[in-house]
This record gives structure tokens, C-alpha cells and sequence, in this order.
């Protein structure tokens, strides 16, 4: 009967042992459980994040290749000048020569655009027909 005893004894000192780990051993799953959740708060706070700027490079990137398409379906004016024998007896120095070949393509090219291009129709504030274009160059 004694030997029961002490067998009852130790059985009910290792149940309470292992009683006690299981409370200690849960307390401290509980503990990681709330970092991890603070931690996943974390991560989908910055997920988010993440996706808005995703989706903002993805827009913006949208545009730069509908802007590149626009500049190279963009109409292209190229004229050149040719210095003549006249233009190096009439001017005497090649700054004067640079700035009369500039006059005659900037001409050319007006008259280019005006060709292709119709002007637009306003009034002004008296009355007045103001005819206009609005041109974008990129370069």
C-alpha cells in the first residue's frame, strides 16, 4: 500500500509539473502570438502600401508610353540649308551666314506646319477674329 502511495505521489507531482509547463508553455505562445499579430498588422499595412505604389508606377507608366507613342506618331519637319557662293560674297562673317540660313529654314518650316495644320477661329473681347495654333515641340 505504501508503495502505491509514493507512485500516487510522484504521478501527482509530474501531473502538476506538467501542468504548470503547459500554463508556462502556453503563456509564452500567447505572447508570440500577439507579436505575431502585431507583426502581420505590419506586413499588411506595408502590403498595401506596396500595392498603391504598384499601381501608381503602373499608371505612370502607362502614360510615358502613350507620350512616347504621341512623339513618335508626331509629325517630323527636317529641312536643311545649303551655304552658296552668294551667301559667302553677300556676308562676311560665318555668324551672319549662320543666322540667314536659320531665317530661311525657321520660314520653311512656318510654312510646313501652316500647310498641314489648320488655324483655329476666336474672338477676342472687341469682336475681332483672332485666328491662333498651339503647337507642342519635343526634343
Amino acid at each position: 500500500m505504501q508503495t502505491t502511495c509514493y507512485l500516487l505521489a510522484v504521478i501527482a507531482v509530474v501531473v502538476i509539473i506538467g501542468i504548470a509547463w503547459v500554463i508556462s508553455r502556453s503563456e509564452a505562445l500567447d505572447e508570440q502570438q500577439m507579436e505575431l499579430d502585431k507583426m502581420s498588422v505590419h506586413l499588411d499595412g506595408r502590403a498595401n502600401r506596396i500595392a498603391a505604389d504598384e499601381q501608381t508606377l503602373q499608371s505612370e507608366w502607362q502614360s510615358l508610353r502613350e507620350a512616347k507613342a504621341a512623339i513618335d506618331n508626331a509629325d517630323v519637319f527636317s529641312l536643311s540649308y545649303t551655304v552658296t557662293d552668294s551667301d559667302i560674297i553677300k556676308y562676311d562673317d560665318d555668324e551672319h551666314i549662320v543666322s540667314h540660313a536659320k531665317d530661311k529654314i525657321a520660314k520653311a518650316i512656318a510654312h510646313d506646319i501652316l500647310k498641314r495644320y489648320d488655324l483655329r477661329e476666336s474672338t477676342n473681347g472687341e469682336g475681332r477674329k483672332v485666328l491662333s495654333m498651339k503647337l507642342h515641340i519635343y526634343q
